[in-house]
């Protein structure tokens, strides 16, 4: 029997005809390529590429397969489909959000959704649907906000953005409290409560860290002033930050950092933990998994030529199978209850996905809220198989 990603991956070989070009499209070393293929050959009994140092071709019997492939792959996205999206409904629902300003983040802290976006725009509902959407910016602020986290204690939402923006709120009204001591000219990411305390990440290698959300400490992060940190999450015990160029950073406090090996050349642009594992999505396909931050293994979606802005596993609570959800450009939406065989859901729009969460307020079935650019907003119920 052979794999789904060794299947995708010859795929992408016999396209581009070159297990390099095939590497660098995936965001893998050329070596697991090579492997991949070989695992297939060995799986099907035959020989599917002629291999010289100078070309690269598919065999008689490559040639015959190939179709094949294709028609197993499509026929697996479909399937998956039609077994887990059985209305309409799950498509992605679009919801009016009131505003064209892009969207960036969106957090649910039980009782109430917050998204935050460019101009300092900040909407709440109480659960993303019927157009139930209310305008919260705060008048004092117009820059971008990039990222909203929930303290689970208090319920409180903390959003950071550009110039050290950090609000403090409960997500109901537009009173937002402003952080009285951050380290100055920080254009932070992402940020993630700790329990108690938070670690927020930025442009130029920034980590900044609170205990409190109100008074924050510049961490040294050990990285070049070139690369940006996209998104940070923790399993309680590790703290893991992701950015540009393939970077990973772990923590046990917030304070001392290590860099781990770079999985992928490519931008990781978002991670999540769901009880069991870190998921971390990026540029051009990437999706990463790992127990414990330090061990990664790179999984093919089968959306060539995607970058994947954000990924939620389960954030409200953990059901007995996490489930991965992955938004990005061109309305991608893939769902995949392991990260490793995942299916495409389409959303009927084209706009830029920047930001999900998941909702269950133990009166609808749980669903997915999507937010991006041009204001968009969709919520997809999702039933497991």
């Amino acid at each position: 029997m052979f794999r789904l990603e060794d299947l995708s991956l010859f795929v992408r070989a016999a396209a581009l005809g070159s297990f390099s070009e095939a590497a660098r499209e995936a965001g893998i070393p050329p070596a697991q390529v090579s492997s991949a293929i070989k695992r297939l050959e060995t799986a099907l009994n035959i020989r599917l590429f002629a291999r010289s140092t100078r070309s690269l071709r598919l065999t008689v019997e490559g040639e015959t397969w190939l179709p094949y492939a294709l028609q197993m792959l499509d026929a697996l996205q479909n399937g998956l489909q039609q077994i887990n999206t059985p209305n309409d409904e799950v498509s992605g629902t679009p919801q009016q959000s009131q505003t064209n300003n892009a969207l960036n983040d969106v957090a649910w802290n039980g009782t109430t959704l917050v998204t935050v976006g460019d101009q300092g725009t900040i909407l709440s509902s109480q659960n993303g649907v019927a157009d139930g959407w209310t305008d919260i910016s705060s008048p004092a602020i117009n820059l971008s906000l990039a990222a909203v986290a929930v303290d689970s204690n208090s319920d409180q939402f903390l959003i950071v953005g550009a110039s050290s923006t950090v609000l403090i709120g409960d997500g109901t009204t537009n009173s937002w409290q402003s952080a009285t001591s951050v380290p100055l000219a920080l254009n932070l990411e992402d940020v993630v409560w700790l329990n108690p305390g938070y670690v927020a990440v930025g442009k130029n290698g920034s980590i900044i860290t609170s205990n409190d959300g109100d008074t924050w400490t510049l961490q040294n992060s050990g990285l070049s002033i070139t690369i940006t940190l996209k998104a940070v999450a923790s399993n309680g015990s590790i703290i893991v930050a992701v950015g540009t160029n393939g970077t990973i950073l772990t923590s046990t406090g917030g304070v001392a950092w290590q860099a781990q090996p770079a999985m992928v050349n490519n931008d990781l642009n978002d991670i999540s933990w769901d009880g069991q594992q870190f998921g971390v999505v990026g540029s051009n396909d990437t999706i990463l998994t790992s127990p414990d931050g330090v061990t990664w293994t790179s999984h093919i979606p089968g959306t060539p030529n995607i970058t994947f802005v954000a990924a939620t596993q389960w954030d409200s609570s953990l059901p007995a199978n996490p489930v991965l959800g992955a938004v990005g450009s061109a309305g991608t939406y893939v769902v995949s209850p392991n990260a490793t065989t995942g299916f495409s859901v389409p959303t009927g729009t084209t706009q830029q996905l920047s930001g999900m969460t998941w909702v269950d307020d133990n009166v609808s079935p749980p669903y997915f809220v999507m937010v991006g650019n041009d204001g968009t907003v969709l919520t997809s119920q999702l039933q497991l198989p």
